[in-house]
């Protein structure tokens, strides 16, 4: 039978049909049946939806990208097996322009003397006390052997930092102006203005007082010191001592410069700045591993504490119920 709408189809020279829909029903109407499949050919749209010369299908909106569970929830975990102090030695001395190696040393109150913290790990688990090192001294690298002797530098430097050595020289706790840490932690307070204040509060100069080790090591007025005498043999002849103290955990840490490098870069403004800020970094992560093993052994013992509280109330619980079972059923209570 004839439709009862008419379709008006207009075929231009690119092919594209458009349909246009009319509900008038005079002589233009059309006899021709409804064909479905001519529509589905030639693409034509629907009079529901406004087409244009340049009609394209509009693409599906992209979906918003959903962030896993583990970047919405922060997790507290520590990174395994990476000690705080150990990673900000690293560091520090990855950003350190000149530096042989450092030395950590800590002021005890109660004894009134500089005690080293071991800054490494051996081979066999235990700690490396005294210089961690960067590089091999100059004087002390056998690739210099061309250019002088090294034999007494490279005994010298195993004495310092080889533990398996008959002579090795661990570093003891020494008193204010004995040795190389008692000599720069007595001169640390000629460039204070106030005392050493905390992190945030120093009034400590921002300079970097070098000093020559093997001028310490000969002067008569210096008190003889076995590992200053060899620290200035193995090559280890400029030193500086930056304190710090964090909360009353007083300190210093000890730089050992090259001496045959180049002074202006040792001693710029960045370099100055960055061996400052270690020093403070360095000093906090000491300070932070008392407070450590303090905060996890109290963990520890409440966590037992309640383990034990709970086994009480537990056995307690049992006693008493087969007390009440029994007398339930007639028995001995």
């Amino acid at each position: 039978r004839p439709l009862t709408r008419s379709l008006w189809i207009r075929h231009t020279s690119s092919k594209v049909l458009r349909i246009m829909d009319s509900t008038q029903g005079d002589g233009a109407a059309s006899s021709r049946p409804f064909s479905s499949s001519l529509i589905s050919k030639k693409n034509i749209v629907s009079d529901s939806i406004p087409s244009t010369k340049n009609d394209a299908p509009a693409p599906s909106p992209t979906p918003l990208p959903v962030a896993p569970s583990s970047a919405v929830e922060p997790t507290f975990e520590p990174v395994p097996d990476v000690d705080i102090l150990t990673q900000t030695v690293a560091m520090s001395m990855k950003s350190l322009y000149g530096i042989y190696g450092i030395e950590l040393w800590y002021f005890n109150e109660g004894s009134g003397k500089l005690e080293n913290i071991a800054l490494s790990d051996d081979i066999e688990g235990g700690t490396v006390e005294g210089l961690l090192l960067k590089r091999v001294t100059q004087d002390a690298d056998e690739i210099n052997r061309k250019y002088w002797n090294v034999d007494k530098p490279q005994e010298s430097f195993k004495k310092l930092t080889d533990k398996s050595n008959k002579g090795y020289l661990a570093p003891e706790p020494v008193g204010p102006g004995c040795g190389l840490p008692g000599a720069l932690w007595s001169e640390i307070g000629k460039y204070a203005t106030n005392g050493l204040n905390g992190i945030g509060h120093s009034n400590v100069s921002h300079d970097v007082h070098w000093r020559e080790v093997d001028e310490l090591a000969d002067d008569p007025d210096q008190p003889y010191d076995d590992r200053l005498q060899h620290l200035a043999k193995a090559g280890f002849t400029r030193a500086a001592g930056l304190p710090f103290n964090v909360k009353n955990f007083r300190g210093m840490v000890i730089y050992f410069a090259n001496p045959h490098g180049d002074f202006g870069h040792l001693n710029c403004d960045v370099n100055k700045q960055m061996i400052h800020h270690s020093s403070q970094m360095i000093g906090a992560a000491a300070a932070f591993r008392p407070a450590q093993e303090a905060s996890e052994a109290y963990l520890q013992e409440k966590s037992h504490q309640t383990w034990r509280r709970v086994k009480i109330k537990i056995l307690t619980i049992m006693r008493f119920g087969g007390s009440l079972r029994a007398k339930k059923n007639g028995g001995p209570q």
